[in-house]
Formats: C-alpha cells, sequence, structure tokens
C-alpha cells in the first residue's frame, strides 16, 4: 500500500498480539529496514533487537553469528517494516541469516512496492485498502478527540467535507483532526476545506500533510523540522529532543513561566496531538517517539537545500551553507572533510561515519550547537567535537573508551550531555566546570564505577541518569549541593 495508508499500524496489531502471536512463536523481533539498504546496518538492527539493543560494538560476522545461534532451532516471527530492496542477492544474504531457525517461522514484510513482495517470493500478499467513509469519519472523531455529538451540525457538515478530501487514507486524517482541535471558529474550518478541495487523489496526503504544517505557531515549525535531522525510522527520546531545542533557542518562554523544559514538554504534546511525532511510549520513565516516513518527508523538504544526507567533495560543495548534516553509514575511504564545511552548521548528526569528521572543520564551526555521535571508535574524533567551544548539547552513544577527556569539561557552554550504552568507567574529575549543565545522562553505562564528587559543582544540574549503572554502588555527598537537581534516575 501507498505510504500513509496504515501498514505499519496493521503489523503492529499483529506483531503485539499477545493471545496468539506471544503464544506462538519463541522469538519476535521487529527491524526497520528504511529506503537506502545497507546490508551490515540491517544486521547490526536485527542483532540489537535480538540482544535487546546490546550496547558493544562488534563486528558483522560476531553478530551473524549470535543470530544465527539464538533463532536455532526457535520458530520467529520478524518484521521487516518499510522495505524498499529488490535485489536477489541482498535478500539471499539476508535469507542466510534465518535458515537456522525452526519450521513454521514467518517474515511479516510492508512496503510500498510489489515488486519488494515479489522479489521476497512471497506466499500471501494483502494490500492495505482505503478506509471506507465510515470509518474515516469515526477515525477523524477520534484523533479530535471529541464525539461528533459535541460538535454543532455546521462543523459537522464541514468536518466530513474535509475527510472526503483525504480519500481514505488514515495518516492524513489524524494529521488534520489533530490541526483542527484548537480552531473553534467555522470558518476556520471552511478555510481548510477550500484549500483541500483544490488537489485531487494521491496528492492530497501531502497536501494535508503541508497544509497542517503552516498552520502550526512558528516556534513549532522549527522544532518540528529539527526532528528530520534524525534518519527514517530512527527512535527519537523525548528528552534529547526537548534538550536539543533549548540548546537551539527553539522555546520561546510565555508570560509567567520561565521552565524552558515545562515549555518544552507543551511542544512535544502539541507535534504528537497532530500526528507528527507518533508511536510515543513510555519505557521505564523515559518516553520515546518516531516520525512517519511521508512527515519526514515533509519535514526534509522544507529544510530544503539547509539539510545535506551526504559528504561535500571540495570547498566549493553546495553543502558548504548547510545547517544541518546527517551523516551515515559513510564507509569508503576518503579524505577528510573540508575545513570550512560546518562554518555555517548548527547541528549534525553522525552514525557509523565518524572517522570523515576532523578537528579543523569542527574548530571553525563558530554556529554548531549540537552534535550526535552513534557508534564513536576513534578517539580522534573526540578530540574534534571538543574543539567546538560553543556546543551547548553533545550525544554520544556506544562510546568506546573507558574515560571521557577532561577536555570535555573545557566547552563552558555546553547544557546537555548525553553518553549511553558507553563502555565508560569514570567521568572527568574537573566536571563541576561545567556550570551550564542542565542535564546529565549515563543511562546504561554498566562498567561506570563512579561519580566525581566535583559534580555537586554543577549548580544549574537538574537531572542526572544513572538508569543500568550497574557497578556503581554509590553517589557522592555532594550532589546534596545541587539545588536545582529534580530528577535522580537509579532504576
Amino acid at each position: 500500500g501507498l505510504g500513509g495508508f496504515g501498514k505499519t499500524t496493521l503489523a503492529k496489531l499483529v506483531f503485539n498480539d499477545s493471545e496468539t502471536i506471544k503464544k506462538h512463536f519463541e522469538v519476535r523481533l521487529w527491524v526497520h529496514v528504511s529506503q537506502e539498504f545497507h546490508f551490515e546496518k540491517f544486521i547490526q538492527k536485527l542483532f540489537e533487537a535480538f540482544a535487546d539493543k546490546d550496547p558493544g560494538q562488534h563486528s558483522l560476522p560476531y553478530m551473524s553469528k549470535r543470530i544465527q545461534e539464538g533463532l536455532t532451532q526457535k520458530k520467529f516471527l520478524i518484521v521487516m517494516d518499510d522495505v524498499w530492496t529488490e535485489s536477489q542477492n541482498q535478500w539471499g544474504q539476508i535469507m542466510g541469516h534465518l535458515k537456522t531457525a525452526a519450521p513454521g517461522s514467518r517474515i511479516l514484510l510492508t512496503t510500498r512496492s510489489r515488486n519488494v513482495a515479489e522479489a521476497v517470493r512471497s506466499t500471501y500478499q494483502y494490500c492495505v485498502p482505503r478506509l471506507s467513509p465510515d470509518d474515516s469519519w469515526q477515525l477523524f472523531q477520534q484523533s479530535f478527540r471529541m464525539p461528533a455529538k459535541f460538535l454543532e451540525s455546521n462543523f459537522i457538515m464541514v468536518g466530513k467535507e474535509i475527510v472526503e478530501t483525504c480519500c481514505g487514507l488514515p495518516l492524513a486524517i489524524k494529521v488534520l483532526a489533530g490541526s483542527l482541535g484548537g480552531k473553534e471558529l467555522i470558518g476556520e474550518w471552511q478555510a481548510m476545506r477550500d484549500i483541500l478541495l483544490e488537489v485531487e487523489g494521491e496528492e492530497s496526503v501531502s497536501k494535508c500533510l503541508k497544509l497542517s504544517y503552516f498552520h502550526l505557531p512558528s516556534n513549532l515549525r522549527r522544532c518540528f523540522t529539527m526532528c528530520s535531522l534524525f534518519p527514517k525510522g530512527h527512535l527519537i527520546y523525548k528528552q534529547q529532543l526537548i534538550d536539543q531545542w533549548i540548546a537551539h533557542d527553539m522555546i520561546i518562554l510565555t508570560p509567567g513561566v520561565d521552565d524552558l523544559e515545562h515549555i518544552g514538554h507543551i511542544y512535544f504534546s502539541s507535534l504528537a496531538q497532530v500526528s507528527f511525532l507518533e508511536d510515543v511510549e513510555e519505557t521505564n520513565g523515559r518516553v520515546s517517539c518516531k516520525m512517519h516516513d511521508l512527515v519526514h518527508d515533509l519535514a526534509r523538504v522544507i529544510l530544503s537545500e539547509e539539510i545535506s544526507t551526504g559528504v561535500p567533495e571540495d570547498e566549493t560543495s553546495s553543502t558548504k551553507g548547510c545547517r544541518y548534516f546527517c551523516l551515515t553509514n559513510i564507509q569508503e575511504p576518503r579524505k577528510l572533510l573540508p575545513e570550512k564545511v560546518f562554518d555555517n552548521a548548527r547541528a549534525v548528526y553522525v552514525d557509523n561515519s565518524d572517522a570523515i569528521i576532523s578537528g579543523k572543520a569542527l574548530k571553525k564551526a563558530k554556529h554548531l550547537r549540537s552534535v550526535i555521535a552513534d557508534h564513536i571508535i576513534s578517539t580522534a574524533v573526540l578530540s574534534a567535537i571538543f574543539e567546538v567551544k560553543n556546543l551547548k548539547y553533545l550525544e554520544m552513544t556506544r562510546l568506546q573508551c573507558e574515560a571521557l577527556p577532561e577536555a570535555v569539561t573545557d566547552i563552558w557552554s555546553l547544557q546537555a550531555l548525553h553518553l549511553t550504552y558507553s563502555g565508560l568507567l569514570e567521568m572527568p574529575k574537573s566536571i563541576g566546570k561545567l556550570q551550564k549543565l542542565r542535564t546529565l545522562n549515563l543511562s546504561h553505562c554498566e562498567e561506570m564505577k563512579c561519580l566525581p564528587d566535583s559534580i555537586g559543582n554543577c549548580r544549574m544540574l537538574s537531572s542526572i541518569d544513572l538508569c543500568d549503572c550497574q557497578k556503581l554502588i554509590a553517589l557522592p555527598n555532594s550532589i546534596g549541593r545541587i539545588e536545582k537537581l529534580r530528577v535522580l534516575r537509579l532504576g
């Protein structure tokens, strides 16, 4: 089915069916595949799903062996969501990792392309239909969060005309219902209807999304487009997202409210209400969400030339003026980035591509406010990142070093430091120098043994997350001096 038809939602209903599915299959795995298929990245995602998000950095042979051993003689259900690849060779590689499983194992695959279904030689294909007019109106009411009986007849009439323009596509209906939630004048509903009546057919989804975007307040628009910094299918954590909005001065204080984080929670809820953020879930006190692929596409289109997903070749490259960089799986040997590539950069996301980052390029990034780096291997990359003196947000996942260099405490402007699933044994003793630090997240640093006593000098610190720091047996008494500390997670 087309994007926005509800394929993923239907797959989730199957995957989470406790009465049938959970009892029948010994192993259940969910993998978001995405449009740019990389076999090693797919195996990594499959391994993390199987190993409960194992934090380690492992070789492809190790992950392949663990997957095959874990599935041996076990009946599994694997959901592969949003598949695009039609390559028989790639599918042959994938199936080679699953051949040890028990008879009766199944793969449930969602895709927009019938060619993909044929390439995998599927035994059963189901084309997700459009919603009927009655189901469309029911979904609108549920998403609007107000039964039709509470609406006046003229609102109901216009509302049904708006729903009809959605052509039975659930995503379009949900987004429009969320946008209309705060509009109390019939004229506002009629204006939206009139705009939508100008387009027909498959363009209606794109038109609905754009219309809902332009009805957002200007500050929410900026926060929304910031979400497209992550790759498609990426699990976004609410706290990290709010910390980034704060770092980029995207949150505006309102009269009587001086708590940026509180307003950030309101922004998050507003974007979730219009379905720009979906799959909002809370696990162990941490709230996460995702973006639908079509919503992600919209955000990227809006940013247009301001965001780059590729590596520039030289100083004259068109990426020189980019504000956002999303660099993933760039493995080929090449020279380092041009020195001036980050001159106008505000935010950088790097995953499995750390080898291309150079200290010279980042040192000149005077506008850079946030860096997110996943699977950091090279210590030279750390030194490069610490050259960014105006950095406000730093997130590093699966960091492969035992001690964080003291140089991190020279980033005087740092407000949020997220170091998760890392092999760190200790934090810098001079961490107390970070006088603007508000958030410290060390969750899943299983080898962490202690926190430095100077942490008590971080007077702005409001949240410390130490979940799953299994070897941390004591906290420094100095924590009691942090008057603004509101959250201390020790799960």
